[in-house]
């Protein structure tokens, strides 16, 4: 194999790693921040249009034989990922101390998830394994907003649906609030 061909391979697998990570972590930061999912993707949408925009001759430069529409499919989604990871990020570390609270919340809804585990049975060869449960909440805030979270088995066995629950918040940077478990 030539090493340009190993080194465009390993372009590749980085990135879907990256993919993968500001994926992850943009889930992760908005799993815990109240705010409607239209307002961060909207902020990183301009956001990654704008990244298109100003860096659009240096990717003319770096792969010169792919169109346009190359360039834009594997540039836009990570600089949207990104840029939504980056404005999550930026809102949850940002989280003023001084402004922790508690609120009750109203439990609407309790269910638990089946998945499985998979399990390994020969070389490459890989079946269905034991199944495991995640238990999942979803609550209602004072002003009407709803959000969905998974909690420990312990948490969710004391609650009830119908009943009122205590989550500890903070003001994020950025004005969203964040829950701090």
């Amino acid at each position: 194999m030539k090493w340009n061909e190993v080194k465009g391979t390993l372009g590749i697998m980085a990135w879907v790693l990256a993919l993968m990570a500001f994926g992850g972590g943009a889930a992760f930061f908005y799993a815990n921040t109240l705010v409607e999912w239209w307002l961060p993707l909207a902020v990183a949408l301009c956001a990654a249009l704008l990244a298109w925009v100003m860096m659009r001759g240096w990717l003319e430069r770096r792969w010169p034989d792919a169109p346009g529409w190359e360039r834009f499919a594997g540039h836009f989604p990570l600089s949207l990922l990104f840029a939504g990871f980056v404005i999550l990020g930026a809102n949850y570390a940002g989280a003023d101390d001084a402004t922790l609270h508690e609120e009750q919340v109203s439990v609407e809804r309790k269910y638990s998830e089946k998945h499985y585990r998979s399990r390994r049975v020969g070389r490459g060869r890989y079946v269905k394994g034991e199944p495991y449960y995640t238990y999942k909440v979803e609550v209602r805030f004072a002003d009407g907003r709803g959000k969905s979270f998974e909690l420990p088995l312990s948490e969710y066995n004391c609650v009830r649906r119908g009943g009122s629950m205590t989550l500890r918040m903070e003001r994020g940077m950025l004005g969203w609030p964040v829950i701090k478990r």
